[in-house]
C-alpha cells in the first residue's frame, strides 16, 4: 500500500518517499484522532461510517430523492436532491491524479451527478417551475454539451415555459455540436421530441418528460 501511495504522489519519487508517506500517515493520526486509520498487512485501512463519506451520503440522498419523485412527492424530492448536489464542490477526486483505479469511480460519480441534475429539473417541472428548470439545465448542457439526455430535458423545459422557438433552436445547437464534434447525428428519441415541438404537440412533449417516456416506450 505504501508503494501505491508513493506512485500516486510522485511521478519521480525521491529515495525517502516511503518514510515520507509513513510520516504523513502518523501526522494524520495525530491530527484526526479516531478516524479509524489502521496498519494492516504492510498497508493501511481506513474505516469510516457511510454517513461520514461524501459520496455515500450523496448516493443515499439521491436515491431517497428519486424515490420521492416517483411517488409524486416533488417538493420533498427537490429538497433531498438539492441537498445531495450541495455536497459537490467540483469534480470527484479532482486533487487525486494518475491513480488508474479511481478513473472508473470518477466516471460513475460524474454520471450520478448528471442523473441528480436531471432528477432535480424534473422535480422542478412537476411543480410547474419550468423557468427554474431551464436555468438549471442550461448550465448543465454548457458543462456537458454532448449529452443528449440533458438537451432533451432542456427542450422540454423550454417548451413548457412557452419558449417553443428556443426549444427548436436548442435542438439545432445540439445537432450541430454532435455532427461537428463527434460525427454522429442525434438519436431517434430527441428527433421525435423535435418533431413534437415543431407540431406543438404538448401531450407528446409531456410524454417525453414522464417516466414511461424516458424508457423505450411508444408515444401517444
Amino acid at each position: 500500500m505504501t508503494r501505491c501511495l508513493v506512485e500516486a504522489c510522485w511521478d519521480d519519487p525521491p529515495a525517502t518517499a516511503d518514510s515520507l508517506v509513513r510520516r504523513q500517515i502518523m501526522n494524520l493520526r495525530r491530527r484526526f484522532e479516531g478516524i479509524g486509520l489502521a496498519t494492516r498487512g504492510g498497508g493501511y485501512s481506513l474505516s469510516l461510517d457511510a454517513a461520514e463519506v461524501d459520496h455515500c451520503l450523496f448516493e443515499s440522498k439521491l436515491h431517497e430523492g428519486r424515490t420521492k419523485l416517483m411517488r409524486g412527492l416533488a417538493e420533498d424530492a427537490e429538497e433531498e436532491i438539492s441537498s445531495a448536489l450541495d455536497l459537490w464542490n467540483g469534480p470527484a477526486y479532482a486533487n487525486v491524479r494518475g491513480v488508474y483505479e479511481l478513473e472508473a469511480e470518477r466516471a460513475r460519480l460524474a454520471e450520478l451527478k448528471s442523473i441528480a441534475t436531471m432528477s432535480l429539473a424534473e422535480a422542478m417541472m412537476a411543480q410547474q417551475r419550468h423557468r427554474d428548470a431551464v436555468t438549471l439545465l442550461s448550465r448543465a448542457v454548457e458543462a456537458h454539451p454532448l449529452r443528449e439526455d440533458l438537451w432533451e430535458q432542456l427542450m422540454v423545459a423550454l417548451y413548457l415555459s412557452g419558449r417553443r422557438a428556443e426549444a427548436t433552436r436548442a435542438f439545432h445547437v445540439m445537432r450541430h455540436r454532435l455532427i461537428h464534434e463527434v460525427g454522429v447525428k442525434p438519436g431517434a428519441k430527441i428527433q421525435l421530441l423535435h418533431s413534437m415541438v415543431l407540431s406543438d404537440d404538448s401531450q407528446g412533449v409531456r410524454w417525453v418528460l414522464s417516466p414511461s417516456g424516458r424508457r423505450d416506450a411508444t408515444p401517444p
